[in-house]
């Protein structure tokens, strides 16, 4: 859900830029963004491999001009690479994971935020840990912040149509 929400945010605010949704598996519909300038097709990875070892690949098909991911990204691509990383649990608690996961993040994961265009964490605590473990400048490491906790957002529908229309923004994001 979460690149379905920064996707449909982006298209919202870039109508421009076209925005294409590489899937490992067929999505809820309601999930879809339904902006024209996004697309999305399913991809599916060699038996055996990473399901996102296909991403690299399609995304140079198309000609994308940067590719986005979740996590690990095992494939090499001419595109500039952003990766979202929200935790670093297989490294800090390695016991709860197996083998492959923590081969691939002790091995592939350094390489890919090395070469990352930009990397992107959820907290400042997170973003001083990665800049740190993996020595990274850290003007590449960008905090975005998930959404708003319930208890912060406005609970009626007047006020919720008021703080929308005084920020210019759509009602499903208030």
């Amino acid at each position: 859900a979460y690149v379905w929400h920064l996707v449909h945010a982006l298209a919202f605010v870039d109508h421009e830029t076209r925005f294409h949704l590489f899937l490992d598996r067929e999505p809820r519909a309601e999930l879809l963004p339904s902006a024209e300038n996004v697309t999305a097709s399913i991809v599916r990875a060699p038996r055996g491999l990473w399901k996102a070892s296909a991403f690299a690949p399609a995304a140079e098909a198309i000609g994308a001009d940067v590719l986005h991911v979740q996590g690990l990204l095992p494939a090499r691509t001419s595109r500039p690479v952003v990766t979202t990383l929200r935790h670093l649990r297989p490294l800090t608690a390695p016991q709860a994971y197996d083998l492959r996961t923590r081969w691939a993040w002790r091995h592939i994961l350094p390489r890919q935020l090395g070469s990352a265009a930009a990397v992107i964490v959820p907290w400042r605590c997170l973003r001083e840990e990665v800049v740190a473990r993996f020595v990274l400048d850290e003007a590449r490491v960008e905090v975005t912040p998930y959404g708003v906790e319930t208890m912060f957002t406005p609970q009626c529908d007047t006020a919720r149509k008021l703080v929308g229309e005084r920020l210019g923004l759509p009602p499903t994001y208030v």
